[in-house]
Protein backbone atom coordinates (compact mmCIF):
# COMPACT_ATOMS: atom_id res chain seq x y z
CA UNK A 1 0.00 0.00 0.00
CA UNK A 2 1.02 3.66 -0.46
CA UNK A 3 0.25 6.32 1.85
CA UNK A 4 0.21 9.95 1.53
CA UNK A 5 0.05 11.72 4.87
CA UNK A 6 -0.42 15.69 5.27
CA UNK A 7 -0.79 17.84 7.79
CA UNK A 8 -2.93 20.98 8.51
CA UNK A 9 -3.47 24.00 10.41
CA UNK A 10 -7.25 24.72 9.96
CA UNK A 11 -8.14 28.18 10.31
CA UNK A 12 -10.93 28.39 13.21
CA UNK A 13 -13.74 30.27 10.51
CA UNK A 14 -12.90 27.02 8.18
CA UNK A 15 -13.38 24.22 10.27
CA UNK A 16 -16.81 22.45 9.10
CA UNK A 17 -16.22 23.88 5.48
CA UNK A 18 -12.65 21.61 6.05
CA UNK A 19 -13.79 18.66 6.90
CA UNK A 20 -16.46 18.55 4.78
CA UNK A 21 -13.74 18.53 1.90
CA UNK A 22 -11.38 16.36 3.52
CA UNK A 23 -13.22 13.82 5.41
CA UNK A 24 -13.52 10.30 4.17
CA UNK A 25 -16.73 11.29 2.04
CA UNK A 26 -15.38 14.52 1.06
CA UNK A 27 -14.42 16.26 -1.74
CA UNK A 28 -10.63 14.82 -2.33
CA UNK A 29 -11.88 11.54 -1.88
CA UNK A 30 -14.57 11.91 -4.84
CA UNK A 31 -11.64 13.39 -6.74
CA UNK A 32 -9.29 10.54 -5.49
CA UNK A 33 -11.99 8.11 -6.53
CA UNK A 34 -11.93 8.31 -10.12
CA UNK A 35 -8.55 6.35 -9.87
CA UNK A 36 -8.01 3.04 -10.03
CA UNK A 37 -6.32 1.60 -7.08
CA UNK A 38 -7.64 4.14 -4.48
CA UNK A 39 -8.20 2.55 -1.60
CA UNK A 40 -9.54 5.44 0.84
CA UNK A 41 -8.88 8.31 3.29
CA UNK A 42 -8.55 9.11 6.92
CA UNK A 43 -9.08 12.07 8.71
CA UNK A 44 -7.63 12.84 12.20
CA UNK A 45 -7.83 15.68 14.42
CA UNK A 46 -4.79 16.11 16.84
CA UNK A 47 -6.00 19.41 17.93
CA UNK A 48 -8.52 22.23 18.13
CA UNK A 49 -7.65 23.63 14.61
CA UNK A 50 -5.17 20.64 13.53
CA UNK A 51 -5.75 18.16 11.69
CA UNK A 52 -3.68 14.89 9.94
CA UNK A 53 -5.11 13.05 6.24
CA UNK A 54 -4.05 10.04 5.40
CA UNK A 55 -4.80 8.47 1.41
CA UNK A 56 -4.64 5.25 0.89
CA UNK A 57 -3.50 3.91 -2.68
CA UNK A 58 -2.79 0.34 -4.09
CA UNK A 59 0.80 1.73 -5.04
CA UNK A 60 2.30 4.66 -5.92
CA UNK A 61 1.83 4.04 -9.88
CA UNK A 62 -1.75 3.54 -8.96
CA UNK A 63 -1.34 7.57 -7.39
CA UNK A 64 0.99 8.59 -10.30
CA UNK A 65 -1.43 7.48 -12.85
CA UNK A 66 -4.42 9.23 -11.19
CA UNK A 67 -2.21 12.53 -10.98
CA UNK A 68 -1.53 12.60 -14.87
CA UNK A 69 -5.09 12.15 -15.65
CA UNK A 70 -6.41 14.42 -13.27
CA UNK A 71 -3.98 17.06 -12.83
CA UNK A 72 -5.98 20.02 -13.65
CA UNK A 73 -8.77 19.20 -11.50
CA UNK A 74 -6.47 18.11 -8.36
CA UNK A 75 -4.63 21.56 -9.11
CA UNK A 76 -8.36 23.41 -8.95
CA UNK A 77 -9.83 21.66 -5.54
CA UNK A 78 -6.35 22.49 -4.78
CA UNK A 79 -6.79 26.36 -4.92
CA UNK A 80 -10.34 26.34 -3.62
CA UNK A 81 -9.47 24.91 -0.25
CA UNK A 82 -6.33 26.83 0.34
CA UNK A 83 -8.75 28.95 2.03
CA UNK A 84 -9.75 26.23 4.52
CA UNK A 85 -5.99 26.29 5.96
CA UNK A 86 -3.49 28.64 7.69
CA UNK A 87 -0.38 26.19 7.08
CA UNK A 88 -0.11 22.88 5.19
CA UNK A 89 2.07 20.66 5.05
CA UNK A 90 3.47 16.99 3.36
CA UNK A 91 4.34 14.64 6.40
CA UNK A 92 5.15 12.04 4.57
CA UNK A 93 5.17 9.38 1.81
CA UNK A 94 5.47 5.87 1.01
CA UNK A 95 4.99 2.08 1.29
CA UNK A 96 3.32 1.15 4.28
CA UNK A 97 2.35 -2.30 5.35
CA UNK A 98 -0.43 -1.53 7.83
CA UNK A 99 -2.21 2.14 8.68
Amino acid sequence: MYVIVWKYEVSPSQDESFKSAYGSAGDWATLFSRGSGYIGTELIAVGPSDYITIDRWQSIEDFERFLTGNRADYQDLDEACAVFTVKEELIGQGLADVL
